[in-house]
């Protein structure tokens, strides 16, 4: 199976779980999505909202790994991420590594006011990919933006530009994006998930295919719905 290209599954519904593929009724484009970061950033949140649940504030660090579906419409074209919940600590690496079998993107995700949490992305999670798929497409993804301009220590926060001229850095990746969102407020959330679908078709689409398999990521009258995930 191609990292790259797109994989169709015939399934039932829409669904999280916590090991397993699960098919739906349709049959849809599908690419496996991983989430990277150090503790604390707020991949558990960005999942709950990408799943559709409320914000929670997260106490503790993921031991288990989750997924869950969700469909993105562009005008007659629907695509599927299939969004993966993985373990923040460098002593899971290894686990965490198990899960970028035949995934198709992954977001690197940091705290925007805690420095150390960019460190991690450039010298624990980038190296990761590096090291285990270096054809798969990222995301730098900068959480926490609601509290950033009160932070009291405004001196350790990760500025856009700062974001940019690190992505500019990466020569060996493919970096298909650059956000600072609030997962609290849910700012820039919906935008960086369809982001993420139409990087992916895009991949699609430059592959040599056959006339039928071709996505148009651009339709006339496009029209974005983002269906709920069903857990």
């Amino acid at each position: 199976m191609s990292r790259h290209t797109e994989t169709e599954y015939t399934i039932f519904e829409d669904h999280c779980s916590s090991s397993s593929y699960k098919m739906s009724a349709l049959s849809r484009r599908s690419f496996k999505v991983i989430l990277l970061g150090d503790s604390g950033v707020g991949k558990s949140s960005l999942f709950a909202r990408f799943s559709g649940d409320s914000f929670t504030e997260a106490t503790f660090a993921t031991l288990q790994v989750g997924s869950c579906r969700r469909t993105f419409r562009f005008g007659d074209r629907e695509v599927t991420l299939e969004l993966w919940d993985t373990a923040g600590t460098e002593r899971m690496l290894s686990l965490t590594e198990n899960y970028y079998h035949h995934a198709s993107a992954a977001l690197f995700l940091y705290d925007v006011n805690d420095q150390a949490t960019f460190l991690g992305v450039q010298s624990t999670w980038v190296p990761s990919i590096r090291r285990r798929d270096p054809t798969m497409t990222t995301f730098l993804v900068g959480n926490k933006t609601d509290i950033a301009s009160t932070s009291k220590y405004a001196f350790e926060n990760v500025t856009l530009d700062e974001a940019r001229r690190y992505e500019s850095s990466i020569i060996d990746l493919k970096v298909a994006g650059n956000f600072q969102v609030s997962v609290k407020t849910e700012e820039g959330v919906h935008e960086l998930f369809e982001t993420v679908a139409e990087a992916l078709c895009g991949d699609v689409k430059t592959e040599e295919k056959k006339p039928d398999e071709v996505i148009t990521l651009k339709p006339k009258n496009k029209q974005r719905v983002w269906d709920k995930c069903k857990c």
